[in-house]
């Protein structure tokens, strides 16, 4: 934040509201108080400083490109884009599969924060009637009767449920950092990450009327349920500070398999599992490119699932049929750019 050189008024970067994911510049005049936004864009901005004179400003912008792309039985070489991702930022904060073989998937837009569902050739793509603000991660259960998402705002982030539909919609927790949330197979349950105790915890709760019950105090903020739905592969942190990629039983914590975290491994992209359960595919950043590699229970050397010579990748997962790969692949810029001031 700094004064104009005239003392006519503050130039800031803040974002718009609290649900606003992107910090763009603005104006506040003095005295009248009257504020303008500067920058329209999804970029976000920070660093910002002023020339002596006030006439030129400089901030660095980062901008992320975000698209879903479809890979036919995990074949990488024949991936094709399914969301244009050029006016917005698709797939990064999560995507789900539904019932009826379309995707949900979130988007950022010229129009704020919101979700979108679209089919696996990249047809008839819609809003999905959610009111607009940061929900994310979404997790479709497989009887089709309930969508769970996670949903930031001023009270904090806690877990809703809506319908297919998404006209009914309610909150199911009530802390102040409650995530992650995916259905179980039987859609009776669903396990989450919370850290309103202090620190990270692995929970499962019922979706009708529910009380979470712990799984694990190890959990470090990366969980994914096991197509039976028996096991939950993790990310768990062990003294002093080493976190390990594990497999735990859905049902008290009892660790079954823990493995050393490969290097590289981005948790941020989250884990999948293989569609028959035998092993757990993550996602390793080597020279600014993401790929995805197959981690398998048996034993024997991890295998690449992706061979991407550029880009990254942020959210990945398997149709419930095991027929297609989905993933959401884009990149991060950052730039330095010049502004002049508004007259």
């Amino acid at each position: 934040m700094a004064w104009l050189s005239d003392g006519r008024g503050l130039v800031f970067v803040a974002r718009e509201k609290f649900s606003s994911r992107n910090a763009q510049i603005w104006q506040v005049d003095f005295p009248g108080g009257e504020i303008h936004r500067i920058t329209h864009d999804l970029a976000d901005y920070y660093c910002l400083t002023g020339s002596t004179d006030g006439t030129y400003w400089a901030a660095l912008q980062e901008k992320m490109a975000s698209s879903l792309w479809a890979s036919p039985k995990g074949d990488w070489a024949g991936a094709k884009q399914i969301t244009p991702g050029v006016d917005s930022v698709d797939g990064n904060s999560g995507f789900t599969w539904t019932t009826d073989g379309r995707i949900l998937y979130t988007s950022l837009h010229a129009g704020g924060e919101s979700m979108r569902m679209v089919t696996p050739d990249g047809g008839n793509v819609k809003d999905f009637p959610l009111s607009p603000g940061m929900n994310r991660r979404p997790s479709a259960c497989p009887d089709g009767h309930y969508i769970l998402f996670t949903v930031l705002n001023e009270a904090g982030r806690n877990v809703w449920r809506t319908d297919s539909a998404g006209k009914e919609v309610k909150q199911l927790t009530f802390g102040n950092d409650d995530g992650y949330a995916q259905c179980s197979r039987d859609s009776k349950w669903f396990i989450l990450g919370s850290s309103n105790k202090g620190h990270p915890m692995l929970f499962k709760m019922a979706i009708e009327r529910g009380q979470p019950i712990p799984i694990s105090d190890k959990y470090r903020g990366v969980a994914r349920l096991s197509p039976d739905s028996r096991w939950v592969a993790a990310a768990f942190e062990d003294p002093p500070k080493h976190t390990e990629m594990t497999v735990i039983s859905a049902d008290g914590g009892e660790l079954r398999w823990a493995f050393e975290a490969p290097e590289g491994i981005d948790w941020d992209a989250h884990l999948a599992w293989t569609p028959d359960g035998s092993g757990v595919i993550y996602s390793v950043i080597r020279g600014g490119v993401s790929n995805l590699w197959i981690r398998p229970l048996s034993g024997g050397a991890d295998t690449p699932l992706t061979d991407f010579k550029e880009g990254l990748i942020f959210s990945f997962n398997w149709s419930p049929d095991g027929s297609q790969l989905v993933l959401a692949r884009g990149a991060i810029t950052d730039d330095a750019v010049l502004l002049t001031s508004r007259k």
